[in-house]
């Protein structure tokens, strides 16, 4: 029995999995299996999550939506790879035409971890892990991006039209259009076409 709450909870009910499923295949788009969409505070994550026409997720992605407000947008057209991992308690808005490669990680919320290491820390206590949130900042992916391998996009984040990230970036601030960005932090390396 623990096997299977364990899988539910990892994974989200194979019911609002197959909404997801059947929203995608009426707009020609596909979300390979298996991916998850655990069910945390909203009811009904599938009715969340918005994918355009003729887009393909990878396998073993990841949908997760953390609060009843929040909204994942994907437009039409969009192609991303495997292991994609979406964290959203606000807004995630991703334009059309968009490309991921592999392990692409995009996160909306992080963990308040000041707020309960430091107290600890500082009165001669040993940590426990929590679970408190920062407040969300959404996130926005112009049209025609590209992403390569194990990129991470951070809170608050807005990324303009046409712009390529590099493997392994971590972009923490907002992308201009038609800009080539790298490295941990992401920074403007040329513009497209110059």
């Amino acid at each position: 029995m623990r096997t299977t709450f364990t899988r539910r909870a990892t994974l989200g009910s194979w019911t609002e999995r197959a909404r997801l499923i059947r929203k995608a295949r009426a707009v020609g788009s596909v979300v390979r299996l298996p991916f998850r969409l655990p069910q945390s505070s909203a009811p009904h994550p599938s009715a969340s999550v918005s994918i355009g026409a003729s887009s393909y997720i990878g396998a073993r992605s990841w949908f997760s939506v953390t609060s009843p407000s929040a909204r994942i947008v994907i437009g039409d057209g969009c192609v991303f790879g495997e292991s994609l991992a979406i964290s959203c308690g606000d807004e995630v808005t991703i334009g059309n035409g968009v490309t991921f490669s592999d392990r692409v990680t995009i996160v909306d919320q992080q963990h308040d971890a000041e707020s309960w290491v430091r107290d600890a820390l500082d009165q001669g206590a040993s940590p426990h892990a929590s679970w408190e949130m920062l407040p969300p900042e959404p996130i926005k992916i112009g049209d025609g991006c590209w992403f390569g391998v194990n990129v991470v996009v951070m809170p608050g984040v807005v990324i303009g039209p046409g712009c390529v990230v590099g493997s392994s970036s971590v972009v923490t601030r907002d992308v201009p259009p038609y800009t080539v960005v790298a490295g941990i932090p992401a920074v403007p390396i040329r513009r497209l076409g110059d």
